[in-house]
């Protein structure tokens, strides 16, 4: 299922449950190894659905700040690259190349446009993954 993209921010009382939401977090979350505040994303629409891609068209730049979600994320790009950052670390990523990207962890994409960025969003519920650092996959 694809929903509307991009990724819009909700207010804590937005995803407090009373709207028949999964309940959230706070909007914000502290990373410790460098001690800013990042939001927390959310998708309109996502907790109807276990998963769902969004698709970016080729201008897309990306660079949207740190930031997390819930879901867990596979990031790649079709044609072009990306380079995500999570914490301290970076990955470029080829066409041949996607990043998992577990739920709860701080991270950012840029894109080399043109590119043709897709993301694959996946509650952990629905993919019990024992990942909890990012990984590299070959697509």
């Amino acid at each position: 299922m694809r929903l509307g993209c991009p990724c819009s921010l909700r207010t804590p009382a937005e995803r407090s449950g009373s709207d028949g939401q999964r309940p959230g977090r706070t909007v914000a979350v502290t990373l410790l190894d460098a001690g800013r505040q990042v939001p927390l994303v959310d998708h309109a629409g996502s907790a109807e659905h276990e998963a769902w891609t969004c698709t970016f068209g080729p201008d897309e730049p990306g660079g949207w700040g740190a930031h997390v979600h819930e879901q867990h994320q596979l990031v790649w790009t079709a044609a072009g690259s990306a380079r995500v950052t999570a914490g301290r670390r970076s990955w470029v990523l080829p066409a041949s190349r996607a990043l998992f990207v577990p739920g709860g962890v701080p991270h950012d994409v840029v894109l080399r446009v043109p590119a043709a960025l897709h993301c694959l969003y996946v509650w952990p519920a629905a993919c019990p993954l024992g990942w909890t650092e990012p990984a590299l996959v070959t697509v």
